[in-house]
């Protein structure tokens, strides 16, 4: 059991049931997801936060967002899967529920989901779809929301780092991917978690997708405990080019497995999928290159 718990990098409890399925003996112990007691409050006002935003896209108000999630040729099944949803404004406000419910203002401006100003507080997402990001337990922990109509402000905005939310310890959709990884012994690391979203919801399941331009140290460790061969698949621009080189030397000299795809035509796997379909990324997936042949390519050019 200890060396299950290690190896696979989970709590005994869990090390046991897996023993037990491996043996075929039915495990009827009660798994919970622990949580550091001090953060309890933070975890629910989060999980509030999805609720609400999930209401709202399914609402009336939700409509408009729901055409543009059509047009992106998302889904129910994928807004399900990956707990979508949708920040509205005016009185459709966060703030107000959380507030009625005698959650402190510290509290939420220490998660990032508020704003104040000159005594005036207002939601910090607003006409926004959302994205939830988990941590790697699964615990909501912080959002990423996308402008969904034609304005001038920024396309994306991301919750701030907290308590709870530290993004260069998390990869985006590791606890979703995390089985497959296991299954395939083989992870696919992209930039952008609608990159993750598209390729997992295509049937490509062992997908995580950076929450930054660079790797972290607690990063490396992630996918080291993994054990499993990793695919650099960044973007088909200058800057994932850069970033592939960038990140290949990281991993290379934390002494990790690795291999390169690099797509051609379309930006970024999510559009490649939607422009030449699943099969197609399959098959560079399939046909990886050395680092070594990835930096012959990068200095010459």
């Amino acid at each position: 059991f200890t060396f299950v718990s290690e190896y696979e990098n989970v709590k005994f409890l869990e090390a046991v049931k897996i023993v037990a399925d491996k043996c075929g003996i039915p495990f009827s112990g009660v798994i919970q997801k622990e949580k550091p007691k001090k953060f309890t409050q933070e975890y629910e006002i989060m999980n509030l936060a999805l609720k609400f935003y999930q209401n709202n896209l399914n609402s009336k108000e939700g409509l408009l967002a729901k055409e543009y999630l059509k047009k992106r040729d998302l889904n129910e099944n994928v807004i399900k899967e990956f707990d979508l949803g949708l920040a509205l404004s005016g009185d459709v406000s966060l703030n107000k529920l959380l507030t009625n419910k005698k959650y402190s203002l510290d509290g939420l401006l220490r998660l990032g989901l508020v704003n104040q100003n000159n005594g005036y507080v207002n939601d910090v997402f607003q006409r926004r779809v959302m994205f939830p990001i988990h941590d790697l337990e699964g615990n909501v922990v912080g959002f990423t929301g996308r402008i969904y109509e034609d304005t001038n402000q920024a396309k994306y905005i991301n919750s701030k780092e907290s308590d709870i939310f530290k993004k260069g310890q998390i990869l985006f959709n590791y606890h979703r991917a995390r089985p497959e990884i296991k299954r395939k012994k083989e992870v696919i690391l992209v930039e952008g978690n609608m990159d993750a979203i598209r390729m997992y919801a295509s049937g490509i399941k062992n997908v995580v997708a950076l929450m930054g331009t660079s790797l972290t140290k607690d990063q490396v460790n992630i996918l080291k405990n993994l054990r499993a061969k990793i695919i650099l698949m960044f973007d088909n621009d200058a800057a994932g080019e850069t970033a592939t080189y960038q990140n290949g030397t990281i991993l290379e000299e934390a002494r990790l497995e690795f291999q390169v795809v690099r797509l051609s035509g379309p930006k970024d796997p999510d559009e490649y999928i939607i422009k030449n379909g699943v099969q197609a990324l399959e098959e560079n997936i399939r046909s990886p290159i050395s680092f070594l042949d990835f930096k012959l390519k990068y200095f010459k050019k």
